[in-house]
């Protein structure tokens, strides 16, 4: 081994080394541009709700603050004090993955908006952490024009969407009736170090979702779903959010679920529970 090292000059090494850092700054450079297409992976399509077999939503549109004009689907509750699920889903896909919960909320006599991001499901715009903000605060908006007052809102986010639904129980509709985070995260920085660790992430990731520091300012009731099973955002950071939650709080666990399985491991009866019990 000592031999074949003998072979090389130390300008050799120089040379290896600036090649190195050259293609380490490279990558560096790459991940910074490229970063948004590996968080958000829409599925740009979408028909009427009737198409894939959801009856009883309506196409609704709302225009956000920076001047887009989005669509989601509106279910109306079955009596004026039901409550009414405001949805914000994960990174990947759109509505189109969420038509069998579509189905159990309506079916329970819940309200329900599914609200579309940017970029994702027909609507214009590109996705960001301001811009999903955006969003949020224009369906929450779009509620309120129909006379549905804060106190009748429940948030629900999945995946990414908890960072969402967190923004606005903490800094824009604190009233709401309760809060659902469904496989949540601390930040998406915390899943970045985890993911690539070998880049700093703290210094170049753009949209942080920095769920831990909004979670201490909601006042309203919280329930927890995490799978223990869970690879995509690992069950201690849904345990981190929790325990950094204020009462009333609720954590259920499910064993045996992943990321994606929740609702078929038990997860909608912990959801219609929640909701029930809510104080109207």
């Amino acid at each position: 081994m000592i031999a074949v090292f003998k072979r090389y000059t130390k300008r050799d090494f120089k040379r290896m080394a600036f090649a190195f850092l050259c293609g380490y700054i490279g990558l560096l450079v790459f991940l910074y541009v490229a970063q948004r297409s590996f968080i958000y992976v829409p599925d740009r399509h979408m028909e009427a709700p009737e198409f894939y077999g959801v009856q009883g939503y309506d196409v609704v549109q709302v225009t956000t603050d920076d001047g887009l004009t989005l669509s989601g689907w509106y279910h109306a509750p079955a009596t004026p004090n039901s409550p009414v699920i405001v949805y914000f889903h994960g990174n990947g896909g759109s509505l189109i993955q969420r038509t069998e919960r579509a189905k159990l909320y309506a079916q329970s006599g819940y309200g329900v908006l599914f609200g579309e991001y940017r970029g994702y499901g027909g609507n214009p715009g590109k996705p960001s952490q301001d811009g999903l903000f955006s969003d949020a605060r224009a369906y929450i908006d779009w509620l309120r024009a129909q006379g549905i007052a804060d106190g009748h809102i429940v948030l629900y986010g999945e995946s990414l969407g908890t960072g969402v639904a967190t923004y606005v129980a903490a800094d824009y509709a604190p009233d709401v009736r309760g809060l659902i985070l469904e496989s949540p995260y601390t930040s998406l920085a915390d899943i970045g170090r985890m993911r690539f660790f070998f880049v700093p992430v703290d210094l170049m990731l753009q949209d942080k979702f920095d769920t831990k520091s909004r979670i201490g300012r909601v006042t309203v009731p919280i329930l927890i779903l995490h799978g223990r099973r869970d690879m995509i955002v690992p069950f201690k950071y849904g345990e981190r959010v929790f325990k950094a939650a204020n009462e009333p709080k609720l954590f259920r666990e499910f064993p045996d679920a992943g990321h994606n399985d929740l609702y078929l491991k038990g997860a909608w009866p912990a959801v219609q529970e929640f909701v029930d019990a809510l104080p109207r």
